[in-house]
């Protein structure tokens, strides 16, 4: 039996000429193969800004796959949603980190990755931090954030119920 692909697509025009910016595979049980197939086609040399590739069971073969497609040369993609891509029974998480960092997935100028439920443990963090994912990350949170502020002082807002809110008298 022959499975059912489901697609959704985001457009917007440029100039007059429709272009495809998001592309949504999720739940079509895509797997490494289907993986190489993405990539082996093109779909990362296109001008897509998000793809949800959610729950298509990709595992570590496919996760290498997606990550040298977007290194390969992804010009526009911001957005990746990868997931629910390993099995719950299975605890091939932290290669799945791996083989993103080691494939290049984070070499371009994606901004936002999903990799929720897919198993990844201190391992798999630990390659993040080795491939320095999270120090880019942390540069670009230190350019927005204003020089005036440190994290070390006490916000002037008070949530804690137990101690009281200070008044100001004059």
């Amino acid at each position: 039996m022959q499975p059912h692909i489901f697609l959704g697509l985001g457009v917007h025009s440029i100039n007059g000429s429709v272009c495809v910016a998001q592309i949504d595979l999720s739940d079509n049980w895509l797997e490494a193969e289907g993986a190489k197939a993405l990539v082996y086609g093109g779909l990362f040399k296109r001008s897509l800004t998000s793809v949800n590739l959610r729950k298509n069971n990709l595992r570590t073969e496919g996760a290498r796959s997606i990550a040298e497609g977007i290194a390969a040369g992804s010009p526009a993609l911001v957005y990746l949603n990868l997931s629910n891509n390993i099995p719950v029974w299975s605890n091939d998480g932290n290669a799945f980190a791996k083989a993103l960092v080691e494939g290049g997935a984070f070499t371009g100028p994606l901004k936002s990755i999903d990799l929720g439920k897919n198993r990844i443990e201190a391992e798999g963090i630990q390659a993040f931090f080795d491939g320095g994912v999270f120090k880019s990350m942390l540069q670009q949170v230190q350019q927005r954030t204003p020089t005036h502020t440190s994290p070390h002082q006490p916000t002037p807002t008070h949530s804690n119920p137990h101690q009281p809110t200070p008044t100001h008298t004059n």
